[in-house]
């Protein structure tokens, strides 16, 4: 079947000269046409969001909605703005969305990956797959597709999609038969809303097809596999919407058209076009391709189609009757224009105040008037006696109305930008900041929850493209929970197709460094923390270490439940323990000379809880299955080894409750044995009365010394 890859991600391949024209189906062409006007009908909102965001506050959109720029220069040979007229651009929009993207992009999410099944090979794949997806955040940059993700939903036009996808051309590269072959590795490309188009009236997710557009070198286009060759004329540039055209600019717009699976076209369609007509032949890359389009790109590792969207959307709001979305820029560009406003006014207002103007009878001033200080104006009187007089100030009033205006502006702004979960207002009381504080996080955790399902996603597509792609033994670093480890000879297939990842929410939580401190230092003085652990968790700046043994714990237990309720707990191996010897003559206990108790080394399974387990948390876990309808409808073998390990728990509990009493017994006897060897003196003698204490005091003094 076709290779499944990326526009601007392909290999050299010859084109053949006279390849015959590609017809468009159709149905494609038809669809295409509705995407594209659906997403251009608000490409101009969005590209005036973008110019909003980096600053160019002077763009409007017009009567028919069309971009329109204002002079922000006066043209000394005419036209431009006038003078007097001030224009600076005073950006309050970009902070506002750097802090939002800060927040939202300070934490590496907390991958988990559960296994499909309890067999123990699927286990061990889906932990190599969490492993696999640490050491991605880094190797395929998804940190940086993640703030271009965030930024673009929240400040760039409201809806951000990426794509994965495998890029060959990326060494070491190995000769083979006298060719250069990339070992290749994941790509991840973010398009704009002005770059994504799908079925008008139908939820994304739900689409029937999906088309992107992008602007690419012609160079690069004609390395595309299966390029029917032919010229290709320059129409697009590197703008943020594609019929942004500069004259000096080689490149030309590529839209690609994914169909996803359906009953007529099981193994679904892709289309390439370029000015105009399809540039991509499947069957000159595999020449036992029916049609010339290739495969829905999105395959599993046997490459079977997988009947998903294959761009993961990011949006900052959602709204039931549209799906589309324009972000935070577009809900406040009136307050950052009417602030701009009032700022270049007030610099007007200083302007005018300080060169006033005068009131002169006709031809009665000799000398120009102008701002040069120590200057002598010339005029001559007129026949009434009446000279020129300069106006009167303009009254303060207005600047601090200006003043009055601004401020409640960008009160106003920060409030429907939830700008308080990231910085409180400082004139404000503090329970009345924190109040605030809350309210914008809990508006700020929706958009959250929408990033880690983002993030759960964007891994799950990328471990697909390992499993499928990794097939050269590579060397992978991570840096995991147990610090820096490597994984030797790993390939893609090892992951066995366990994909399933999750993100929660709460590992995406900005959490300041005063934040981090308190927690550390509450989980110190409750003492569920060592010393070390905490000053590790400071120091880095992060609390998501601290909790790690536990999560290992409940893993674990829940691990061994799912293998009590399939049957396949006693396919575990057994594991020595040492349990109390028992004396054969008397059944008690066997205790040796020294008064001890003997113990034995003897096999128990492997799914019995042990020493370096946390009792507590696995009795927690354990209670919620024995307490289930689940339970009460397992078999009897699986109800008795669910007793049996309640059983066992508790015996662990009492050996370390006997253990914790027998040290505090042996910190006592020593504390007892340091006082009896202290040096031992004569008693202290009681202390003497006070023999101020039943009299009165004594009179002050009234006349002084007689």
């Amino acid at each position: 079947m076709a290779d499944t890859t990326h526009i601007g991600s392909y290999g050299d391949v010859d084109a053949p000269t006279g390849a015959p024209k590609l017809e468009m189906p159709g149905d494609i062409e038809r669809a295409v046409n509705r995407a594209y006007l659906t997403m251009k009908r608000d490409a101009a909102k969005r590209r005036f969001c973008i110019r909003l965001e980096r600053g160019d506050s002077f763009s409007y959109l017009d009567y028919d909605g069309s971009l329109q720029q204002m002079a922000t220069a006066t043209n000394p040979r005419g036209g431009g703005k006038p003078p007097h007229r001030i224009r600076r651009r005073f950006n309050f929009v970009r902070p506002i969305i750097e802090d939002k993207v800060s927040a939202a992009t300070q934490r590496v999410p907390s991958y988990e990956v559960d296994p499909s099944t309890a067999d123990p090979e699927d286990a061990g794949a889906a932990k190599l797959a969490e492993k696999v997806a640490i050491y991605g955040y880094d190797q395929w940059r998804i940190r940086k597709a993640t703030v271009d993700a965030v930024k673009t939903a929240i400040g760039l036009g409201g809806a951000a999609y990426a794509l994965p996808y495998f890029e060959p051309n990326v060494g070491p590269y190995t000769e083979v038969d006298g060719e250069w072959i990339g070992q290749g590795d994941i790509r991840i490309k973010v398009f704009g809303g002005n770059e994504v188009g799908w079925e008008p009236g139908t939820d994304f997710e739900y689409s029937p097809y999906w088309c992107t557009w992008q602007a690419l070198p012609i160079d690069q286009i004609k390395e595309i596999p299966g390029f029917t060759g032919g010229k290709l004329v320059p129409d697009a540039s590197s703008s943020d919407i594609p019929n942004d055209m500069k004259p000096d600019a080689n490149m030309a717009i590529v839209c690609d058209y994914y169909e996803r699976p359906c009953p007529k076209w099981p193994r679904g369609r892709w289309v390439t076009r370029c000015n105009g007509r399809v540039i991509v032949d499947a069957r000159l890359i595999d020449p036992t391709a029916e049609y010339f389009w290739q495969d829905y790109p999105l395959r599993d590792v046997d490459g079977e189609v997988i009947d998903e969207c294959l761009l993961h959307r990011l949006v900052y709001s959602h709204d039931p009757d549209d799906d589309d979305d324009l972000g935070l820029t577009w809900q406040i560009a009136d307050f950052e224009l009417a602030a701009q406003d009032c700022i270049n006014k007030m610099l007007e207002y200083k302007n005018r105040g300080l060169n006033l103007q005068m009131l002169a009878p006709s031809g009665s001033i000799i000398t120009k008037p102008d701002d040069v200080p120590g200057a002598i104006r010339y005029y001559k009187r007129s026949p009434n006696g009446e000279k020129p007089e300069w106006e009167d100030p303009p009254s303060a009033q207005i600047l601090n109305a200006l003043l009055q205006i601004f401020n409640l502006i960008l009160e106003q702004m920060q409030a429907v930008a939830a700008f308080q979960d990231i910085q409180a207002d400082p004139n404000v009381a503090a329970k009345t900041g924190q109040l605030a504080i809350e309210q914008a996080r809990a508006r700020w955790q929706a958009f959250i929850g929408d990033l880690a399902e983002w993030h759960s996603r964007l891994m799950r597509h990328c471990l697909v493209l390992v499993a499928r792609y990794y097939n050269e033994p590579r060397m992978l670093k991570i840096r995991g929970r147990m610090g820096w480890e490597s994984i030797e000879d790993f390939k893609g297939a090892q992951l066995m197709g366990q994909t399933n990842v999750r993100v929660f929410p709460g590992s995406l939580e900005y959490l300041s460094k005063s934040a981090v401190m308190n927690k550390v230092q509450f989980y110190a003085q409750m003492q569920w923390i060592t010393g070390q652990q905490a000053m590790a968790a400071i120091e880095r700046g992060q609390a998501d270490a601290l909790t790690q043994g536990y999560d290992l714990d409940v893993a674990r237990i829940n691990r061994i439940i799912q293998r009590i309720k399939d049957g396949s707990v006693m396919d575990m191996p057994t594991k020595p323990m040492k349990v109390p010897a028992i004396d054969p003559m008397t059944g008690a206990p066997a205790i040796g000379p020294d008064g001890q108790q003997l113990t034995i080394e003897q096999d128990i399974p492997g799914w019995m809880p042990d020493e370096w387990d946390d009792v507590p948390v696995w009795k927690e876990n354990l209670a919620i299955w024995l307490k289930s309808d689940d339970y009460e409808r397992s078999d009897p073998m699986a109800q008795e080894q669910g007793r049996l390990m309640w059983q066992a728990l508790g015996d662990l509990e009492a050996k370390h409750a006997a253990e914790q009493a027998a040290q505090t017994q042996a910190l006592a006897n020593a504390q007892g044995m340091a006082n009896a060897a202290a040096p031992q003196g004569p008693p202290a003698l009681p202390s003497g009365p006070n023999i101020t204490a039943d009299q009165p005091p004594a009179p002050a003094d009234q006349g002084g010394a007689q």
